[in-house]
Protein backbone atom coordinates (compact mmCIF):
# COMPACT_ATOMS: atom_id res chain seq x y z
CA UNK A 1 0.00 0.00 0.00
CA UNK A 2 1.73 3.62 -0.74
CA UNK A 3 1.59 6.60 1.21
CA UNK A 4 -0.16 8.53 -1.49
CA UNK A 5 -4.15 8.41 -1.79
CA UNK A 6 -6.92 9.81 -4.10
CA UNK A 7 -8.59 11.00 -0.53
CA UNK A 8 -8.03 12.53 2.76
CA UNK A 9 -9.65 10.80 6.04
CA UNK A 10 -10.27 13.12 9.21
CA UNK A 11 -12.64 11.93 12.45
CA UNK A 12 -13.65 13.58 15.44
CA UNK A 13 -13.31 17.64 15.82
CA UNK A 14 -14.34 19.25 13.04
CA UNK A 15 -15.08 16.29 10.98
CA UNK A 16 -18.86 16.46 10.53
CA UNK A 17 -21.57 19.66 11.59
CA UNK A 18 -22.06 18.22 15.11
CA UNK A 19 -20.39 20.15 18.08
CA UNK A 20 -17.90 18.86 19.90
CA UNK A 21 -15.06 15.71 19.90
CA UNK A 22 -16.22 12.70 18.76
CA UNK A 23 -15.88 10.14 21.47
CA UNK A 24 -15.31 7.24 19.30
CA UNK A 25 -13.97 6.65 15.54
CA UNK A 26 -15.58 3.37 13.46
CA UNK A 27 -13.35 1.51 11.52
CA UNK A 28 -13.20 2.76 7.52
CA UNK A 29 -12.51 0.89 4.39
CA UNK A 30 -12.05 3.13 1.09
CA UNK A 31 -11.63 0.99 -1.88
CA UNK A 32 -11.06 2.48 -5.66
CA UNK A 33 -12.61 0.90 -8.63
CA UNK A 34 -12.26 2.34 -11.73
CA UNK A 35 -15.32 4.39 -11.93
CA UNK A 36 -16.27 4.62 -8.08
CA UNK A 37 -14.63 4.64 -4.17
CA UNK A 38 -16.21 2.64 -2.12
CA UNK A 39 -16.50 3.63 1.78
CA UNK A 40 -17.11 1.03 4.07
CA UNK A 41 -17.66 1.89 7.82
CA UNK A 42 -18.52 -0.48 10.88
CA UNK A 43 -21.33 1.54 12.35
CA UNK A 44 -22.59 -1.51 14.69
CA UNK A 45 -25.07 -0.75 17.09
CA UNK A 46 -26.01 2.40 15.42
CA UNK A 47 -29.40 3.25 14.72
CA UNK A 48 -30.30 4.46 11.29
CA UNK A 49 -31.95 7.19 12.80
CA UNK A 50 -28.96 8.43 15.16
CA UNK A 51 -26.83 8.49 11.48
CA UNK A 52 -26.15 11.11 9.00
CA UNK A 53 -24.41 11.74 5.89
CA UNK A 54 -23.85 14.68 3.55
CA UNK A 55 -21.86 15.64 0.69
CA UNK A 56 -20.75 19.33 0.80
CA UNK A 57 -18.23 21.19 -0.98
CA UNK A 58 -16.27 18.34 -1.70
CA UNK A 59 -16.25 16.40 1.55
CA UNK A 60 -17.97 13.08 2.79
CA UNK A 61 -19.37 13.82 6.32
CA UNK A 62 -20.86 10.76 8.14
CA UNK A 63 -21.56 11.27 11.84
CA UNK A 64 -23.93 9.90 14.63
CA UNK A 65 -24.41 8.34 18.08
CA UNK A 66 -24.03 4.93 19.74
CA UNK A 67 -26.56 5.37 22.12
CA UNK A 68 -26.76 2.45 25.16
CA UNK A 69 -29.88 0.13 25.19
CA UNK A 70 -32.24 1.26 27.71
CA UNK A 71 -32.56 -0.58 30.98
CA UNK A 72 -29.84 -2.70 31.06
CA UNK A 73 -27.46 -3.07 33.61
CA UNK A 74 -23.81 -3.38 31.98
CA UNK A 75 -21.46 -5.17 33.97
CA UNK A 76 -18.59 -4.77 31.38
CA UNK A 77 -18.18 -3.04 27.96
CA UNK A 78 -16.12 -3.09 25.63
CA UNK A 79 -17.88 -1.01 22.52
CA UNK A 80 -17.31 3.07 22.80
CA UNK A 81 -21.18 4.62 23.02
CA UNK A 82 -21.64 8.13 22.48
CA UNK A 83 -20.87 10.24 19.43
CA UNK A 84 -19.01 9.70 16.01
CA UNK A 85 -17.67 11.49 13.15
CA UNK A 86 -15.68 10.72 9.75
CA UNK A 87 -14.99 12.92 7.14
CA UNK A 88 -13.56 12.31 3.74
CA UNK A 89 -12.22 14.63 0.87
CA UNK A 90 -11.17 13.06 -2.56
CA UNK A 91 -8.44 14.30 -5.19
CA UNK A 92 -10.00 12.96 -7.84
CA UNK A 93 -13.10 14.70 -8.98
CA UNK A 94 -16.19 12.93 -7.36
CA UNK A 95 -19.92 13.40 -9.11
CA UNK A 96 -21.27 14.46 -5.34
CA UNK A 97 -24.91 13.88 -6.90
CA UNK A 98 -24.39 10.43 -7.81
CA UNK A 99 -23.96 9.46 -3.87
CA UNK A 100 -25.46 6.05 -2.19
CA UNK A 101 -25.49 4.86 0.62
CA UNK A 102 -26.26 1.72 2.15
CA UNK A 103 -26.67 0.54 6.08
CA UNK A 104 -26.98 -3.49 6.36
CA UNK A 105 -26.05 -5.80 8.80
CA UNK A 106 -24.10 -2.94 11.03
CA UNK A 107 -22.01 -2.27 7.89
CA UNK A 108 -22.42 1.52 5.71
CA UNK A 109 -21.52 1.61 2.68
CA UNK A 110 -21.13 4.87 0.90
CA UNK A 111 -20.53 5.00 -3.31
CA UNK A 112 -19.01 8.02 -4.12
CA UNK A 113 -18.83 7.81 -8.26
CA UNK A 114 -16.15 9.38 -9.81
CA UNK A 115 -16.70 11.97 -12.52
CA UNK A 116 -15.83 10.97 -15.51
CA UNK A 117 -14.43 13.05 -18.67
CA UNK A 118 -17.57 14.50 -20.31
CA UNK A 119 -17.72 14.04 -24.27
CA UNK A 120 -18.55 16.85 -26.48
CA UNK A 121 -20.07 16.17 -29.34
CA UNK A 122 -18.93 17.66 -32.40
CA UNK A 123 -21.81 19.14 -34.51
Amino acid sequence: MSDEHEFTVTGGRGAAPMEGVADWLPPVDIVETPTAFEVTIEVCGVSRDDMHASFEEGRLSVWGVRRPSEGETHHYRERRMGRFARAFSFRTPVDEAGVSAKLARGVLTLIVPKRLPRKIPLA
